[in-house]
């Protein structure tokens, strides 16, 4: 606890001498806008003016620029067959590798038959609809002919039957009056001459007999148009009407049952074709992972294992051979061309604003001391790289792609090698070291060493190197400055820093 104390004390010493220096150093410059060198014991660097290239430089590894990634694109983990050897030249549509598919052989003959078995359904279903949709036609029409025939058996009976029975009637009534009053005038003249003894007995008897039977068929007549008006005429119409009835409503049913059984068969059809649709689509994956079993070389190239060329290829998974098991999705061999080549390189977030596309980039093999090689910017992503932010999230670097001009046999995948991207390249340029440029409230500024006194001086600047930077206006050739800025140039920021930390050390 004491040694604690006493480092504690320390610090608040030396920053407190750090201070008092620079509020020192702040007021000198205050009252004569210069500083005494004499305080500030720094190194210092003569401005130069001439050739100056502004450059991006970065580690790299070289890979073929046509590459294909081939996979088990099977829909499951499977076993490798039979594969061709490792760096075999291979020329486009060779067999290079042959996965075991044994078991979807299998399941695509049971599958086969299935379908075929539903394809007969379907057509069964099919023809079965095509019957039910005619009887129920077939019904529909005959239930709407009864129905249209009741219909005009009531109205032919209003308009025309029961109108005619009447007059008939009436015909009958108005006949039968007439040879009623005949016989009875027969009768009277009879009795006047059976009186006078011109007529027999028994004639008399036949003309009262024959009066009888017309009073007793006027009678008959009458009573039968009673009847057919009050009772005959009443229950025919009844009946007619009930038959209109019944067959709308059979109609009605007759079309609701031919509907019912035309659903009913459609749900069959369209269930057994939705069947075979499903059959015919899992036949067509199976046979599709079948064929994906064997692999086809889609390009001229060179064949590389994946367990060769991936770095971070897991120690417990097998490694790319016959009889090793392959994971869903899992790459078993690249394929590249072998003269054609790219890099890959990671641009700091800093220098991002330096490269674009098109820029030319100097490159030197490690493998090949002596060689050199030109490339060109090809892309630089827009995004961070991902696996290299989960490493290390502070830090964000950019995948960007370098094209190698020409072709080269020397070359070879995975070879490590250095980019010197030229990002602009002046004749006479005045430059200066980077670290001798501060910001000073937001505005670039060197401290620029006269005979006993130190200017601080905004100036103009453009690209950097890293090392040294383009000056624009402000500096001249020959010129000195600092290159590090003294205490009493502290951002305003940085000096409540330094009081903020004081005060923390204090409450300590």
């Amino acid at each position: 606890m004491s040694q604690v104390k006493s480092n504690k004390a320390g610090i608040l010493i030396v920053l407190a001498v750090l201070c008092v220096a620079a509020g020192f150093g702040y007021t000198s410059m205050q009252s004569n806008g210069s500083i005494n060198p004499d305080l500030i014991n720094v190194p210092v660097f003569q401005v130069k003016q001439g050739p100056l290239k502004i450059s991006v430089v970065e580690s790299g590894t070289i890979r073929p620029r046509d590459e294909v990634i081939l996979r088990n694109d099977t829909d499951d983990d499977t076993t490798i067959v039979s594969i061709i050897a490792e760096g075999a030249e291979v020329k486009k549509g060779d067999l290079i590798a042959v996965l075991d598919a044994s078991a979807k052989e299998e399941r695509l003959v049971a599958q086969q038959l299935d379908l075929q078995n539903d394809e007969a359904e379907l057509i069964s279903s099919r023809e079965n609809l095509d019957i039910v949709r005619n009887q129920a036609q077939s019904d529909i029409e005959k239930a709407e002919l009864l129905f249209k025939f009741s219909k005009q058996d009531l109205k032919k009976y209003l308009k025309g039957e029961y109108p005619k029975q009447i007059k008939e009637a009436e015909v009958a009534i108005t006949l039968a009056s007439q040879e009623y009053a005949l016989a009875k005038d027969d009768l009277k003249w009879s009795e006047v001459l059976f009186k006078k003894k011109y007529l027999a007995e028994s004639e008399l008897q036949q003309d009262e007999l024959s009066a009888k039977r017309a009073e007793l068929d006027l009678d008959l007549a009458r009573e039968d148009f009673e009847l057919l008006k009050n009772y005959t005429h009443i229950r025919q119409l009844d009946q007619l009407n009930s038959d209109v009835k019944q067959n709308e409503m059979e109609s009605e049913r007759t079309k609701s049952r031919a509907s019912a059984n035309i659903v009913e068969a459609s749900a069959r059809y369209f269930w057994r074709q939705e069947r075979v649709q499903r059959q015919s689509r899992y036949v067509r994956e199976l046979e599709t992972e079948i064929k994906a079993a064997k692999i086809y070389a889609p390009i001229d190239g060179l064949a590389l294992y994946a367990s060769s060329v991936i770095e971070d290829w897991e120690d417990d998974e097998d490694r790319i051979r016959v009889g090793a098991l392959v994971d869903e999705e899992r790459e078993i061999i690249f394929l590249t061309a072998a003269k054609d080549y790219n890099i890959d390189i990671l641009i700091q977030e800093t220098d991002l604003n330096k490269i674009k596309q098109g820029q030319p980039a100097k490159i030197t093999v490690d493998a090949l001391p002596g060689a050199n090689f030109v490339g060109v910017v090809n892309k630089v992503s827009h995004l961070p790289n991902q696996r290299q932010q989960y490493l290390n999230p502070n830090l964000k670097v950019y995948s960007t792609d370098i094209e190698i001009q020409g072709e080269s046999e020397s070359l070879r995948n995975g070879m490590s090698c250095m980019v010197e991207i030229v990002v602009e390249e002046y004749e006479n340029a005045v430059y200066a070291p980077i670290q001798a440029v501060v910001k000073v409230n937001g505005v670039s500024t060197v401290f620029v060493r006269n005979d006993n006194t130190v200017e601080a001086r905004p100036v103009t600047i453009g690209l950097d190197n890293n090392s040294m930077v383009h000056i624009k206006e402000g500096l001249s050739e020959g010129e000195y400055v600092l290159l590090k800025p003294p205490l009493n140039f502290q951002n305003e920021d940085e000096s409540n820093a330094t009081a903020e930390t004081i005060a923390s050390l204090t409450n300590e």
